[in-house]
């Protein structure tokens, strides 16, 4: 069976696509795929004729033209199977704006919000301080900032907004971080919910650095949270991936803060280097790294047939 990877791309989490790719593509190999790496950042003539040659294609994109449905409308077009949800689902997952008003208008717990198009000079009225700064669109919390008074806001709004064109003004949550990810099982129609992953960085937040240098954050996996909580949690996770209509495995990102699940953003590729959240929930409960990898790979392969 032939599997094509793609990896790379022009986004800012080139970086990270790559180390995800690079491992997904030696893992496959391993369990006897025939393998074969694309990088989307070259010419867009190099690889895409190349698509419909494959069994399957294992995205491991981030950022724009990989988590935003583009890439997937594509494989869509040319009726090639792939590993994330589809070019709808993408979309609207990757605009964390229309993600917070889907969750809100279905009952969701979630911080209060404000979609900035222009520099503000002050808060709104029902803000205080802190508060985050996050860009609309994006990931790896790359511009995601805590912003503690009126000089730090006036200091970093402009900036931000220059870079990304709409941020994301978010009521701050303090509480435990936690993620829950959730996959579709290959061989039957149960969805599989990984152990909670808590997170204890050792910055103010888990922000890009704390994401990707070892040692700059504490995994307790399972969380250390109450059995009810718990599957609180795991029953939330599953009804979010229900109600997007996701496919593969995702990952939920949020805070607990007195027992209510404070809901982020959801992820339809999450990262999966060593220091990934998913492949450490899973193999908090045994799952080895190609396992998970294969177990995504039929998944997509069902969906197929």
């Amino acid at each position: 069976m032939k599997i094509a990877v793609l990896y790379g791309g022009n986004s800012r989490e080139r970086e990270i696509s790559i180390k995800s790719g690079k491992l997904v593509s030696e893992a496959l190999k391993k369990l006897n795929y025939k393998v074969q790496e694309l990088d989307t950042a070259e010419p867009v003539e190099n690889w895409i004729g190349n698509l419909k040659n494959f069994d399957c294609v294992f995205v491991a994109l981030h950022g724009e033209f990989g988590e935003d449905g583009r890439i997937q409308g594509l494989l869509d077009f040319m009726n090639v199977p792939y590993t994330c949800s589809d070019s709808y689902t993408s979309f609207v997952c990757f605009d964390k704006y229309v993600t917070k008003l889907v969750l809100k208008t279905n009952g969701f717990v979630i911080p209060n919000f404000l979609l900035l198009k222009e520099p503000a000079e002050f808060l709104p009225e029902n803000f205080n301080y802190p508060v985050v700064l996050k860009p609309r669109y994006g990931g790896s919390s790359i511009d995601v900032k805590i912003v503690h008074n009126q000089q730090e806001f006036e200091k970093v709004i402009g900036e931000l907004l220059e870079r990304n064109k709409q941020m994301l003004l978010e009521e701050f949550i303090d509480g435990k971080e936690i993620t829950v990810s959730v996959m579709e099982e290959p061989f039957s129609s149960e969805l599989h919910v990984f152990p909670i992953l808590e997170l204890r960085p050792k910055r103010e937040f888990y922000d890009y650095i704390a994401k990707y240098t070892e040692g700059l954050t504490e995994f307790v996996v399972p969380a250390e949270i109450s059995p009810e909580l718990e599957n609180e949690v795991k029953e939330i996770g599953k009804r979010i991936y229900e109600l997007f209509n996701c496919k593969g495995v995702i990952r939920i990102d949020g805070k607990l803060f007195n027992d209510r699940f404070y809901i982020f953003e959801i992820n339809t590729i999450p990262g999966l280097t060593e220091l990934s959240d998913v492949p450490i929930s899973a193999k908090a409960e045994g799952m080895s790294y190609e396992e998970l990898i294969d177990k995504i790979v039929q998944s997509a392969l069902k969906r197929r047939y």
